[in-house]
């Protein structure tokens, strides 16, 4: 999975080797699109200046974000990205530790990843409009050992 992230060469070149991506996961969403986050740190400190995020989405484009590229331009609290005029993803990168990645107009994730020590995966239109919610003790694994592959499949 990771030939289908090439924001890690990018992420390669901006920070040292021996700061190399610890995270590369991808979170599968029921063959309609893919996210892929890789994170080099702790989740815990927030995803400001830690990482990049990049978002496919099957038929209708795709954006990748490196932290290094933030930088340069100067966005160091949030960036509004469009993807192919039919959906858009809003990264509040402000230190308070949540991500809100929207999905066109057929669903949506959302991530919440401030101290508490949660994440929460919605998507609309996703296994007939189900949801999945993940407790602290999964959420552990997230700050100290990094992210596992999840499914999004049907029979959740």
């Amino acid at each position: 999975m990771i030939a289908f992230c090439p924001a890690v060469l990018v992420l390669t070149r901006c920070y040292p080797a021996q700061n190399s991506v610890r995270v590369a996961r991808v979170l599968g969403l029921a063959g309609s699109g893919w996210v892929c986050l890789g994170i080099y740190g702790l989740v815990s400190q927030g995803l400001a200046g830690s990482g990049w995020v990049m978002l496919g989405l099957a038929g209708s484009g795709w954006v990748y974000m490196a932290w290094c590229v933030m930088v340069l331009l100067g966005l160091a609290s949030y960036i509004w990205l469009g993807v192919s005029g039919s959906c858009w993803v809003w990264l509040d990168l402000a230190g308070s530790g949540w991500v809100w990645l929207g999905l066109a107009g057929s669903g949506w994730v959302w991530l919440g990843l401030a101290g508490s020590g949660w994440v929460w995966l919605g998507r609309l239109g996703l296994a007939e409009s189900r949801w999945v919610s993940l407790g602290t003790a999964w959420s552990q694994g997230l700050t100290e050992t990094g992210w596992d592959s999840l499914s999004l499949a049907g029979s959740r």
